[in-house]
């Protein structure tokens, strides 16, 4: 972890079990309701009672996410407008372009006549120009930004839906292909940089949850994408009476179900059209995210409370607490105290103190606005320490006496003492009789 960079949680958070069976529950029932695999009456009371549960559990998962401490889904994200605007985009984005990868290869083997061979290479030309595009957005919207490959790819996205909704029994393969590729090329895009804008709205330790989150938006936008396209097709063809299985298509000369899977392929596709151009509006509405310009905080701290609202309680005025020395500036000491809260004591004898150091304080005030806790040194330790200075120096002032016949050694460096004036006006006399005795001595 170390050595690639990775950030590895310090709190090993409990898996959101609640959170995960809402989710679960609340996409099975919408997924089930929209198909409608059991074919009833759109205003059952199967059908709408389907949608009021799917709504209440949606409420739910949303409610509960909001208020457990480990959520499955941090939906405190999207009180960034950049994460919440990409989000966006991706659902809309999967919801209106995956029902061609569905409902294509009906398309081929029923009205243009392949079979499943030809229908898959037919289909992989979608492929390769999402591949190719992939390959370029992600590798250049890191050097000219995401905006300008996100819009171009869904604006791109919404043309395609437009042409293909104008399919008929008889267009060519010269068309469907180039319109294929484009579609790909479109969905290739601006799903790369789309992932890159909302990752960079997290912080490096959440890039695992939000990775997982992502790929669930996919996911959910693409099943509701099929599932709704099923059931308009199926809704056209049931109203116009023409009762066939969608897999039975080719074998049906019956030109009624013909023309009325084409009308519901037309309607199927000016409604996701509508998603797509959502998506559109939501790429535009992506800004650029600067960490500098943060005015919320996205960390798993942030959900629980703050910390200062209570310390008050536990740092009383007067109450003597215990605190680490972890740093010593010019103007005191930097303390560690409970709760992960530093303390500050301004001191001019912070030379008695050492780093890791632990001592008895005793607490001034709490000052919430500011983040500070205001504490006082007791005095044991610095008296103490005084102590011990004052006799490390009179043992340094103690005078050992050498006997007199000893000598002691001469320092060159030490400086010589003075003469007093006796002693001078004595050296003096000595000299001049020492001077008057030469001088007899030489006559």
């Amino acid at each position: 972890d170390t050595r690639i960079g990775s950030v590895v949680g310090l709190v090993r958070a409990k898996y959101d079990w609640l959170g995960a069976i809402l989710s679960a529950l609340a996409l099975t029932l919408i997924i089930m309701t929209i198909s409608n695999p059991f074919a009833f009456d759109w205003v059952s009371f199967q059908i709408i009672g389907g949608f009021v549960a799917s709504v209440t559990l949606f409420v739910l998962l949303v409610w509960w996410e909001l208020r457990v401490e480990s959520p499955m889904l941090n939906l405190h994200f999207f009180q960034n407008p950049t994460f919440a605007w990409s989000t966006s985009t991706r659902f809309l984005g999967f919801l209106g372009g995956s029902a061609m990868f569905f409902l294509m290869p009906i398309f081929v083997q029923s009205f243009m006549g392949y079979d499943q061979r030809s229908a898959g290479i037919i289909m992989f030309v979608g492929a390769v120009g999402m591949g190719i595009s992939s390959q370029l957005s992600g590798r250049y919207s890191d050097k000219y930004g995401f905006r300008i490959f996100t819009i171009t790819g869904v604006g791109l996205l919404l043309v395609m839906n437009l042409l293909m909704s104008f399919f008929v029994s008889d267009t060519t393969l010269w068309i469907v292909m180039p319109v294929l590729f484009l579609n790909g090329a479109a969905m290739g895009m601006w799903m790369a940089p789309n992932m890159s804008a909302t990752l960079s709205t997290v912080g490096r330790a959440d890039y695992g949850s939000m990775s997982a989150l992502l790929n669930l938006v996919r996911n959910v936008g693409s099943v509701i994408g099929q599932a709704l396209a099923t059931a308009i097709i199926a809704g056209v063809m049931l109203g116009r009476g023409a009762e066939v299985q969608l897999n039975e298509l080719a074998d049906s000369t019956d030109l009624n179900v013909i023309d009325a899977f084409l009308s519901g392929w037309r309607l199927t596709f000016w409604v996701l059209s509508g998603f797509v151009g959502l998506a559109l509006f939501a790429s535009i509405k992506t800004r650029v995210y600067k960490s500098e310009d943060k005015k919320i905080s996205l960390g798993i701290k942030q959900l629980h409370d703050n910390p200062w609202d209570t310390l008050s309680n536990e740092f009383e005025s007067g109450k003597t607490i215990k605190g680490k020395a972890i740093k010593i500036i010019d103007k005191g000491v930097i303390f560690e105290l409970d709760h992960d809260v530093e303390g500050f004591l301004k001191t001019s004898n912070k030379d008695s103190f050492k780093i890791d150091g632990e001592y008895d304080l005793v607490v001034q005030g709490v000052d919430a606005e500011s983040k500070k806790i205001i504490i006082m040194d007791d005095g044991t330790h610095t008296m103490r320490d005084n102590v011990e200075i004052e006799q490390d120096s009179a043992e340094k002032e103690v005078v050992v006496e050498t006997p007199l016949e000893e000598t002691a050694p001469i320092d060159d460096e030490a400086p010589l003492e003075e003469d007093t004036p006796a002693e001078k006006a004595s050296d003096e006399t000595a000299d001049e009789n020492s001077s008057n005795e030469d001088t007899e001595e030489k006559e």
